[in-house]
This record gives structure tokens, sequence and C-alpha cells, in this order.
């Protein structure tokens, strides 16, 4: 991804000059009038520890802010391809505290509020079709990467999503994807009901586009994967608003200060599960970066510092 996310953030970079020349909102440019993106909060990573009553804690304080859809990963303790480090085997032990979290979450939430799970591709054929039937108790709006995306495990990815819209589930995946061509195979093969591609890595705000367009004319929604930094952040709410198809926006609740204090000013806050975009030309975002000798902070345009979108 890293040559993805390389042309993306110059991408990112050369479109806010442009609509800062043209004193125009990005999203201005890009020919949208809106001015507010719907959002769904991911907890993880913020989560003070793994516990099921933390991760109902969490989803509850994203609903008290406004937002009415969120976003946990539960399965620690399984990751039979080993992505995340060693390999771990699914247990009934493992499965047990994953649904345990799901439970928490959901009955925190109450019935009204959508639950998304992420598996972050943990899983195997025979666990996966297992874990869809077990997840489906709790209503879920939608189950994201059960297994990985390999041309290899496609036909299985296709069966998963009859399998999780039997159960009345969406399912989602597609993050990594490096370019609109990467999106073609998920499309071709049926696999999914929403595709995540990331501002960060797909190549830049045309390439995000094209992929909408495909997604759209296979009636696959599309809902940006941004579990990301404020700059990246401010790139795919402009973007959200011309993409055919949109769902929600990620957002990362609650994870780090860092998220609001590394601009001046700050993004809007979120209100009512909606990012509003700034009205300032171009992003309408600036970094605050240090300077040395006691010069103090001194304010730059992200348009001309185009490596921090990482």
């Amino acid at each position: 991804m890293d040559g993805g996310a390389a042309a993306s953030a110059f991408d990112h970079a050369m479109w806010d000059l442009a609509a800062q020349a043209a004193e125009l909102p990005l999203a201005r440019l890009l020919g949208s009038c809106d001015v507010a993106v719907p959002l769904y909060a991911n907890v993880n990573r913020g989560l003070p520890s793994r516990e099921p009553q933390a991760f109902a804690l969490a989803v509850r304080a994203a609903v008290d802010a406004g937002f009415d859809a969120v976003k946990i990963a539960p399965f620690d303790e399984i990751d039979v391809h080993g992505r995340w480090g060693a390999p771990l085997p699914v247990t009934k032990q493992g499965m047990a505290l994953g649904l345990a979290r799901i439970e928490a979450a959901r009955e925190a939430l109450g019935p009204a509020i959508d639950l998304m799970v992420d598996c972050h591709w943990r899983f195997d054929q025979k666990s996966a079709h297992s874990m869809v039937d077990a997840v489906a108790a709790y209503r879920l709006g939608w189950l994201e990467c059960p297994v990985p995306e390999d041309a290899a495990w496609l036909p299985l990815i296709a069966d998963l999503r009859k399998r999780a819209n039997h159960h009345g589930m969406r399912l989602a995946g597609g993050e990594d994807g490096v370019g609109c061509a990467a999106f073609e195979p998920f499309l071709a093969a049926n696999t999914y009901d929403v595709l995540m591609p990331d501002i960060k890595y797909v190549g830049g705000i045309a390439e995000m586009q094209e992929v909408a367009r495909r997604a759209q004319a296979k009636g696959v929604a599309i809902a940006p994967h941004n579990p990301s930094g404020p700059i990246a952040h401010a790139v795919s709410a402009h973007v959200c608003t011309v993409l055919p198809g949109f769902d929600r926006l990620e957002l990362q609740f609650e994870e780090s200060t860092l998220f609001d204090t590394l601009l001046d000013p700050p993004l809007p806050q979120p209100s009512r599960g909606q990012q509003h975009l700034p009205a300032a030309p171009g992003l309408g975002v600036r970094l605050h970066v240090g300077m040395q000798g006691g010069e103090g902070m001194q304010r730059l345009s992200w348009g001309r510092i185009a490596g921090a979108t990482h």
C-alpha cells in the first residue's frame, strides 16, 4: 500500500491547492453543495481494556455523543492466519470472548442503534461460517472482513455474503485496495454489500470516485475506511459528498487528543453523527508545526506538506 499512500498524499495536496486557488472548499470544487456527511464511530482503539464492559461503555459514550452507528472489533483471541502476530487458532473460549463483547455492546446500545463488527481477516472457512451464524443474534448492520481477501478466498467471501444476507446482515470489506482496478475482483465475484476504499491508499480522489461509480453499478454501497488522522479525515469528508452510493464515513472515536490538537483550528466537532465540513477554501484545515529556535508554532497549509497524510 505504500505506493498508493504516496500517490494519494500527492493527489490530496494538489486538490487542496487547486481549491484554495479557486477560493472554494474542496467539496464545492468537486461539485457538491453538501455541508456535512453522516459518520459512524469506531470505538475499538480507544478502549481502556478489552473487557466486555469496556466495549459497552465505549459504544454508549458514542451514542451519548450523537452517533447512531458504532463499530467494534471483538475477536482478539482469534487470528488463524497470523496476520497480527503468531497464529491463534479458533477456540471455544476465543469465540465466547468475542461474542461476549458483541453482546455487551448490543445490550448497551439497545435495538435502534446500528452495530457493526470488524473481524480483521481472522477466520478460516469453517470458523467463518459458524461465526456468521453466531453473530446473527445481535442484529448487526454489517460484518466486516471475516477472511483474507486474496483471489483464492473470493468464492468463500461471496458465500459468506449470502449467509450474512440470509441473517439480515450486510458483508463489508476491501479497505486495502490501491487503484480502482483492485476492487474489480470483489465486484465481479459479488463478494460484498459494502466496499470500503481508504482515501489514504486508493491512489487519489478520482480513483475513489471511480470505485464508487463501479460499485453503484453493481448495487454495492461505499463506506470509506477511515480510522485515520484529521487530515485524511478531512479529505474523506469532502470526497464523500460526491461519492455515488455513499453510506457512512468511519471516524475514530475518543482515540487520541492529537486528533483535535494537531489542527488549528480543529475540524468542526461531529454533531448528531454528522461531520460538518470546514468552510475555508481547500481542505479548510491547517496543521500545527513546531518550529526550532523559540519561533513557537507556525501554521502551514496541508497543501505544502503532502507527506503527512500517513
